[in-house]
């Protein structure tokens, strides 16, 4: 779908005072991680989705000040990028650990957005 139509509908459909929260792939951060040749199984997967669903896969390129624009731009009052405050509840698992992707490098992959309306 269209970026841009699926935040406004978020924003008309919910009330004063909810919080939405979003997380996706950090294409800034990706590509930099894919120059340096780091954690590039993570990479792909993040670019195309890993398949597990008929659904997993992404459609838009998105990194941080361009989703936090956006989202502002429609009306959204707070919105800011939690990856940093919240990485304990952040899907970051033991599998992650074991192949040895830090919690830095957990947090450039992906992003982490609360927007208040």
């Amino acid at each position: 779908p269209d970026l841009d139509r699926l935040l406004k509908e978020c924003y008309r459909v919910l009330v004063q005072n909810v919080t939405l929260y979003i997380t996706c792939p950090n294409f800034e951060g990706l590509v930099e991680m894919f120059q340096q040749r780091k954690h590039l199984y993570y990479v792909r997967r993040s670019v195309l989705g890993d398949g597990s669903t008929p659904y997993d896969y992404h459609r838009s390129i998105l990194w941080p000040e361009l989703l936090i624009g956006k989202l502002r731009e429609i009306g959204f009052s707070e919105v800011y990028d939690i990856s940093k405050e919240r990485l304990e509840e952040l899907q970051y698992d033991d599998e992650l650990k074991a192949r040895g992707v830090s919690p830095e490098d957990f947090i450039q992959m992906k992003i982490h957005i609360k927007a208040v309306k």
